[in-house]
Order: C-alpha cells, then structure tokens, then sequence
C-alpha cells in the first residue's frame, strides 16, 4: 500500500482526506476504534500528522495539539450536544451513524 494516497508524494486526495478521517470518532462513535479497523488509515492519519503543514494548517482556528498528540482520541461526549447535532443533521438529509 502506497504511503499517501494516490502515488508517493502528499498530494490533494490526502490534504482533503486527512480532516475527515482525523474526526472519525465524531461521526462513527466513540467507540469506534481506527486503529482496529483499519490499521493502514490510522498509520497514514499519524504520518501526515507529522507534517508541519499539516499541523499548521489544521490548527486553524484554534489550537487542536493535544488533539493530535493524544492519537486523534475525541474527548468525552456531550450527549445533549451530540443529540441535537444528530437532530441537526438528520434535518440536512445527512446520514447518521447509529
């Protein structure tokens, strides 16, 4: 399996990817487990963390270091937040991970 995406060098696909994959806990649970499931994405996720940019570029615009350090492990849940954000998104037509 190549080390980026597509092809040797960090290209697009992982720039717009990398957002959406770091925040998998959000959307699957905090419960889900990356690192389990698929051990590839996860060593991806922490490699292009280590970019500069990278870390640059998603710490805007507040500060998420510890977020990455602590192995992109969300922080507790707010149920009541998670439920209206769930209510929210149902409304949006988006689909809602049980």
């Amino acid at each position: 399996m190549p080390k980026k995406q597509i092809g040797e060098k960090f290209s697009v696909a992982d720039i717009s990817t990398f957002g959406w994959v770091a925040v998998n806990q959000w959307a699957l649970g905090a419960d889900f487990d990356l690192e389990k499931s698929f051990p590839f994405l996860h060593a991806w996720l922490l490699r292009n963390a280590q970019r500069p940019a990278v870390l640059k570029g998603y710490n805007v615009p507040v500060d998420k270091t510890e977020f990455v350090q602590g192995g992109f492990k969300m922080p507790p849940v707010n149920e009541a937040e998670l439920a209206r954000t769930r209510e929210w998104m149902k409304n949006q037509n988006v689909t809602v991970p049980k």
